[in-house]
Protein backbone atom coordinates (compact mmCIF):
# COMPACT_ATOMS: atom_id res chain seq x y z
CA UNK A 1 0.00 0.00 0.00
CA UNK A 2 0.64 3.54 -0.32
CA UNK A 3 1.80 5.15 2.80
CA UNK A 4 3.56 8.40 4.11
CA UNK A 5 5.36 8.77 7.28
CA UNK A 6 5.06 5.04 7.95
CA UNK A 7 7.78 2.66 8.09
CA UNK A 8 11.12 2.88 10.28
CA UNK A 9 10.79 5.46 13.10
CA UNK A 10 14.87 5.85 12.33
CA UNK A 11 13.95 7.50 9.36
CA UNK A 12 10.91 9.35 9.46
CA UNK A 13 12.73 11.09 12.37
CA UNK A 14 16.15 11.70 10.37
CA UNK A 15 14.15 13.43 7.47
CA UNK A 16 11.19 15.20 9.68
CA UNK A 17 13.71 16.53 12.35
CA UNK A 18 16.17 17.57 9.93
CA UNK A 19 13.79 19.27 7.76
CA UNK A 20 12.03 21.72 10.10
CA UNK A 21 10.14 23.84 8.06
CA UNK A 22 9.37 21.56 5.03
CA UNK A 23 8.34 17.76 4.31
CA UNK A 24 8.99 14.47 6.33
CA UNK A 25 9.61 11.97 4.33
CA UNK A 26 8.39 8.34 4.60
CA UNK A 27 10.00 5.10 4.32
CA UNK A 28 9.94 2.48 2.22
CA UNK A 29 9.77 -1.35 2.83
CA UNK A 30 10.69 -4.44 1.08
CA UNK A 31 10.83 -8.12 1.58
CA UNK A 32 12.61 -9.27 4.78
CA UNK A 33 16.33 -8.98 5.06
CA UNK A 34 18.50 -6.46 5.80
CA UNK A 35 20.29 -3.87 3.57
CA UNK A 36 23.93 -3.18 2.38
CA UNK A 37 26.38 -0.50 3.87
CA UNK A 38 26.63 0.96 0.04
CA UNK A 39 23.12 1.07 0.29
CA UNK A 40 22.71 3.14 3.21
CA UNK A 41 25.39 5.32 2.46
CA UNK A 42 23.38 6.53 -0.90
CA UNK A 43 20.69 6.97 1.25
CA UNK A 44 22.22 9.11 3.64
CA UNK A 45 24.12 11.00 0.71
CA UNK A 46 20.34 11.60 -1.17
CA UNK A 47 19.28 12.77 1.75
CA UNK A 48 22.02 14.98 3.02
CA UNK A 49 22.21 16.53 -0.83
CA UNK A 50 18.36 17.41 -0.38
CA UNK A 51 18.57 18.96 2.93
CA UNK A 52 21.59 20.85 1.54
CA UNK A 53 19.74 22.47 -1.60
CA UNK A 54 16.25 22.51 0.17
CA UNK A 55 17.56 24.20 3.38
CA UNK A 56 16.07 27.75 4.16
CA UNK A 57 18.46 29.98 5.82
CA UNK A 58 16.75 30.82 9.57
CA UNK A 59 20.02 31.67 10.79
CA UNK A 60 18.67 35.28 12.03
CA UNK A 61 15.72 33.11 13.72
CA UNK A 62 18.37 30.41 15.54
CA UNK A 63 21.50 32.56 16.35
CA UNK A 64 22.16 31.10 19.47
CA UNK A 65 25.27 29.39 19.54
CA UNK A 66 27.00 26.46 22.08
CA UNK A 67 30.16 24.67 22.11
CA UNK A 68 29.93 21.03 22.12
CA UNK A 69 32.76 18.46 20.86
CA UNK A 70 34.86 20.87 20.23
CA UNK A 71 33.00 22.73 17.74
CA UNK A 72 30.56 25.93 17.49
CA UNK A 73 26.88 24.76 17.38
CA UNK A 74 23.50 26.59 16.70
CA UNK A 75 20.25 24.46 17.60
CA UNK A 76 19.71 23.48 13.42
CA UNK A 77 23.26 22.58 12.68
CA UNK A 78 23.58 20.21 15.74
CA UNK A 79 20.37 18.51 14.47
CA UNK A 80 22.03 18.02 10.48
CA UNK A 81 25.82 16.87 11.65
CA UNK A 82 23.38 14.37 13.36
CA UNK A 83 22.57 13.01 10.38
CA UNK A 84 24.97 14.26 7.89
CA UNK A 85 28.40 13.88 10.13
CA UNK A 86 30.63 10.44 9.87
CA UNK A 87 29.48 10.04 13.39
CA UNK A 88 25.94 11.00 12.58
CA UNK A 89 25.47 8.60 9.60
CA UNK A 90 27.34 5.65 11.41
CA UNK A 91 25.18 5.82 14.82
CA UNK A 92 21.62 6.30 12.37
CA UNK A 93 22.91 3.55 10.18
CA UNK A 94 23.53 1.15 13.09
CA UNK A 95 19.75 2.23 14.57
CA UNK A 96 18.52 1.19 11.04
CA UNK A 97 20.28 -1.93 10.79
CA UNK A 98 19.27 -3.14 14.05
CA UNK A 99 15.23 -2.24 13.67
CA UNK A 100 15.61 -4.23 10.57
CA UNK A 101 17.36 -7.11 12.27
CA UNK A 102 14.07 -7.46 14.43
CA UNK A 103 12.14 -10.94 14.24
CA UNK A 104 9.20 -10.29 12.29
CA UNK A 105 10.59 -7.10 10.21
CA UNK A 106 10.74 -6.80 6.85
CA UNK A 107 13.82 -4.20 5.36
CA UNK A 108 13.78 -0.73 3.83
CA UNK A 109 14.46 -0.44 0.23
CA UNK A 110 16.55 2.53 0.77
CA UNK A 111 17.89 2.64 -2.79
CA UNK A 112 14.61 3.12 -4.02
CA UNK A 113 14.82 5.92 -1.20
CA UNK A 114 17.44 7.56 -2.52
CA UNK A 115 16.20 7.68 -5.81
CA UNK A 116 12.81 9.18 -4.94
CA UNK A 117 15.05 11.76 -3.15
CA UNK A 118 17.11 12.66 -5.81
CA UNK A 119 13.94 13.29 -8.06
CA UNK A 120 12.34 15.53 -5.37
CA UNK A 121 11.54 19.55 -5.70
CA UNK A 122 11.89 21.36 -2.47
CA UNK A 123 8.43 20.47 -0.40
CA UNK A 124 7.71 17.68 -1.82
CA UNK A 125 5.83 15.04 -0.23
CA UNK A 126 6.67 11.24 -2.03
CA UNK A 127 4.51 8.25 -1.13
CA UNK A 128 6.42 5.28 -1.72
CA UNK A 129 5.39 1.64 -0.82
CA UNK A 130 5.63 -0.07 2.67
CA UNK A 131 5.36 -3.32 3.34
CA UNK A 132 3.54 -4.55 6.70
CA UNK A 133 5.42 -6.63 8.97
CA UNK A 134 4.01 -10.08 10.64
CA UNK A 135 3.13 -9.10 14.14
CA UNK A 136 -0.75 -8.75 14.71
CA UNK A 137 -3.11 -5.77 15.69
CA UNK A 138 -1.83 -5.57 20.06
CA UNK A 139 1.08 -7.78 19.61
CA UNK A 140 4.66 -6.43 21.24
CA UNK A 141 7.28 -4.62 19.05
CA UNK A 142 9.85 -1.80 19.36
CA UNK A 143 9.51 -1.01 15.32
CA UNK A 144 6.74 0.20 12.79
CA UNK A 145 8.75 -2.19 10.33
CA UNK A 146 7.36 -5.64 13.02
CA UNK A 147 4.12 -4.25 12.65
CA UNK A 148 0.90 -5.12 10.22
CA UNK A 149 -0.44 -2.38 10.71
CA UNK A 150 2.82 -0.36 9.51
CA UNK A 151 2.61 1.23 13.56
CA UNK A 152 4.33 0.45 16.41
CA UNK A 153 3.79 2.49 19.65
CA UNK A 154 7.40 1.78 21.04
CA UNK A 155 10.76 2.50 19.37
CA UNK A 156 13.96 0.98 19.12
CA UNK A 157 14.88 -0.18 22.46
CA UNK A 158 11.70 0.16 23.96
CA UNK A 159 8.82 -2.39 23.95
CA UNK A 160 5.39 -1.10 22.84
CA UNK A 161 2.18 -2.78 20.85
CA UNK A 162 0.95 -2.20 17.12
CA UNK A 163 -1.29 0.02 16.67
CA UNK A 164 -4.00 0.58 14.36
CA UNK A 165 -3.43 4.08 12.59
CA UNK A 166 -6.42 6.90 13.57
CA UNK A 167 -8.66 8.16 11.14
CA UNK A 168 -8.52 12.45 10.08
CA UNK A 169 -10.88 13.38 12.95
CA UNK A 170 -9.55 11.09 15.47
CA UNK A 171 -7.80 11.52 18.34
CA UNK A 172 -4.10 11.38 18.80
CA UNK A 173 -1.37 12.37 20.68
CA UNK A 174 0.78 15.12 19.30
CA UNK A 175 3.70 14.86 22.31
CA UNK A 176 3.76 10.96 21.45
CA UNK A 177 2.43 10.36 18.03
CA UNK A 178 3.59 6.84 18.50
CA UNK A 179 1.43 5.97 20.79
CA UNK A 180 -1.71 7.04 18.61
CA UNK A 181 -0.55 7.83 14.39
CA UNK A 182 -2.74 8.87 12.15
CA UNK A 183 -3.09 7.34 8.68
CA UNK A 184 -1.42 7.59 5.70
CA UNK A 185 -2.11 11.58 4.45
CA UNK A 186 -2.99 12.45 7.75
CA UNK A 187 -1.10 13.95 10.72
CA UNK A 188 -0.89 14.92 14.34
CA UNK A 189 -2.04 18.60 14.69
CA UNK A 190 -0.72 20.32 17.79
CA UNK A 191 -4.34 20.25 19.14
CA UNK A 192 -3.99 16.39 18.78
CA UNK A 193 -6.61 15.91 16.40
CA UNK A 194 -5.27 13.66 13.07
CA UNK A 195 -5.91 16.09 10.28
CA UNK A 196 -5.47 16.12 6.53
CA UNK A 197 -1.63 16.80 5.46
CA UNK A 198 -2.38 19.25 3.25
CA UNK A 199 -0.45 19.20 -0.84
CA UNK A 200 2.29 21.29 -0.66
CA UNK A 201 2.29 23.90 -2.39
CA UNK A 202 4.05 25.15 -5.72
CA UNK A 203 5.07 28.20 -7.70
CA UNK A 204 2.61 29.37 -10.12
CA UNK A 205 -0.16 27.77 -7.86
CA UNK A 206 -3.39 30.36 -7.38
CA UNK A 207 -3.61 32.53 -4.42
CA UNK A 208 -5.09 35.35 -2.71
CA UNK A 209 -2.88 36.12 -0.31
CA UNK A 210 0.58 34.81 1.27
CA UNK A 211 -1.01 32.69 3.54
CA UNK A 212 -2.63 30.38 0.57
CA UNK A 213 0.94 29.81 -0.10
CA UNK A 214 1.92 27.29 2.53
CA UNK A 215 4.15 28.38 6.01
CA UNK A 216 7.50 28.95 6.34
CA UNK A 217 8.16 31.69 4.18
CA UNK A 218 9.39 29.46 1.42
CA UNK A 219 6.45 30.52 -1.32
CA UNK A 220 5.14 34.46 -1.48
CA UNK A 221 1.72 35.63 -3.36
CA UNK A 222 2.47 37.88 -5.85
CA UNK A 223 0.33 38.76 -8.56
CA UNK A 224 -2.79 36.15 -7.80
CA UNK A 225 0.22 33.97 -7.86
CA UNK A 226 2.75 31.72 -5.58
CA UNK A 227 6.35 32.47 -6.13
CA UNK A 228 9.57 31.79 -4.61
CA UNK A 229 10.08 34.30 -1.19
CA UNK A 230 13.56 33.24 -1.57
CA UNK A 231 17.04 34.30 -2.38
CA UNK A 232 19.49 31.97 -4.30
CA UNK A 233 23.52 32.20 -4.18
CA UNK A 234 24.72 36.16 -5.51
CA UNK A 235 21.14 37.11 -4.39
CA UNK A 236 20.64 39.85 -1.84
CA UNK A 237 19.40 38.63 1.60
CA UNK A 238 18.51 41.82 2.73
CA UNK A 239 14.54 41.38 2.46
CA UNK A 240 14.77 37.68 1.93
CA UNK A 241 15.86 34.46 3.48
CA UNK A 242 18.38 32.73 1.19
CA UNK A 243 17.95 28.87 0.06
CA UNK A 244 20.59 25.95 -0.12
CA UNK A 245 22.90 28.89 0.90
CA UNK A 246 23.32 31.31 3.98
CA UNK A 247 23.20 35.12 4.29
CA UNK A 248 26.92 36.79 4.44
CA UNK A 249 25.90 39.31 7.64
CA UNK A 250 28.43 41.62 5.80
CA UNK A 251 27.11 41.80 2.32
CA UNK A 252 23.71 40.48 2.59
CA UNK A 253 24.20 38.37 -0.54
CA UNK A 254 23.70 34.95 -0.25
CA UNK A 255 26.91 32.56 -0.31
CA UNK A 256 27.66 29.14 -0.70
CA UNK A 257 28.10 26.94 2.34
CA UNK A 258 32.16 26.28 2.96
CA UNK A 259 33.91 23.20 4.07
CA UNK A 260 37.28 25.97 4.65
CA UNK A 261 38.07 29.39 5.76
CA UNK A 262 36.69 31.69 8.52
CA UNK A 263 33.69 31.10 10.26
CA UNK A 264 31.79 31.91 13.89
CA UNK A 265 28.93 29.48 13.86
CA UNK A 266 28.11 26.13 11.82
CA UNK A 267 25.46 28.08 9.94
CA UNK A 268 28.15 29.28 7.56
CA UNK A 269 29.39 25.67 7.03
CA UNK A 270 28.60 23.02 5.29
CA UNK A 271 26.62 20.87 7.42
CA UNK A 272 24.78 19.16 5.35
CA UNK A 273 28.36 17.19 4.49
CA UNK A 274 29.76 16.77 7.94
CA UNK A 275 31.74 20.02 8.15
CA UNK A 276 31.11 22.77 11.09
CA UNK A 277 32.72 25.45 12.75
CA UNK A 278 36.05 25.07 14.90
CA UNK A 279 35.78 26.53 18.34
CA UNK A 280 39.92 27.06 18.68
CA UNK A 281 40.35 28.03 15.30
CA UNK A 282 36.90 29.41 14.39
CA UNK A 283 37.32 27.81 10.17
CA UNK A 284 35.30 25.66 8.92
CA UNK A 285 36.37 22.10 9.83
CA UNK A 286 35.25 18.46 9.22
CA UNK A 287 33.21 17.70 12.28
CA UNK A 288 35.12 14.78 14.46
CA UNK A 289 32.52 15.22 17.34
CA UNK A 290 30.01 12.21 18.46
CA UNK A 291 26.21 12.53 16.93
CA UNK A 292 24.17 15.15 18.99
CA UNK A 293 22.44 13.11 20.73
CA UNK A 294 20.01 13.12 24.15
CA UNK A 295 21.73 11.44 27.10
CA UNK A 296 20.36 9.37 30.02
CA UNK A 297 17.82 11.48 31.56
CA UNK A 298 17.25 14.20 29.32
CA UNK A 299 14.19 14.58 27.65
CA UNK A 300 13.42 12.84 24.32
CA UNK A 301 10.91 12.41 21.32
CA UNK A 302 8.39 15.02 19.79
CA UNK A 303 9.29 18.87 20.02
CA UNK A 304 6.52 21.33 22.16
CA UNK A 305 7.58 24.30 19.81
CA UNK A 306 4.95 22.95 16.85
CA UNK A 307 7.91 22.19 14.07
CA UNK A 308 7.40 19.00 14.16
CA UNK A 309 11.12 18.26 14.65
CA UNK A 310 11.91 15.38 17.40
CA UNK A 311 15.04 14.50 19.78
CA UNK A 312 16.42 11.40 19.45
CA UNK A 313 18.32 9.14 22.07
CA UNK A 314 22.18 8.06 22.08
CA UNK A 315 23.04 4.81 21.30
CA UNK A 316 21.82 2.17 23.81
CA UNK A 317 18.99 4.50 25.26
CA UNK A 318 15.40 4.21 24.62
CA UNK A 319 13.01 7.46 24.58
CA UNK A 320 10.59 6.57 27.50
CA UNK A 321 6.93 7.35 26.28
CA UNK A 322 5.48 7.93 30.01
CA UNK A 323 7.90 10.46 31.05
CA UNK A 324 9.53 11.29 27.55
CA UNK A 325 13.00 11.07 28.59
CA UNK A 326 15.77 8.42 27.39
CA UNK A 327 15.80 5.57 29.49
CA UNK A 328 18.52 2.07 29.48
CA UNK A 329 16.66 0.21 26.14
CA UNK A 330 15.44 -3.12 26.66
CA UNK A 331 17.62 -5.91 25.26
CA UNK A 332 14.53 -7.73 23.77
CA UNK A 333 11.14 -7.76 22.96
CA UNK A 334 9.11 -10.93 22.08
CA UNK A 335 5.51 -10.72 20.25
CA UNK A 336 3.98 -11.79 22.89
Amino acid sequence: MNVSLTGSKTLRALFSSAVLFAAALPACASSSGSSSTGTAAAYFDSTCNYLSRCSVDYSAQFGGTTVAAGFVLDGLSGVYLDICSDSGRAANGAKLAYEMALPDSVSVDLAAMASTIDAMACGDLPTMTIRPGARAAAASCESDLQCATTACSGTSGSCGKCVTRAAVGAACDYQNESASPCASGAECSSNNVCVARPAPKKAGDACASSTDCGTGGVLTCAAGVCASALANVGESCAQKMCLGTVCDAATKVCVAFKTSGACTTSFQCDTFHGYACADATKTCTRFTGTAVRAKAGEACGRSTNGNGSSTECAPGLACDSASSKCVAALTTCSAT
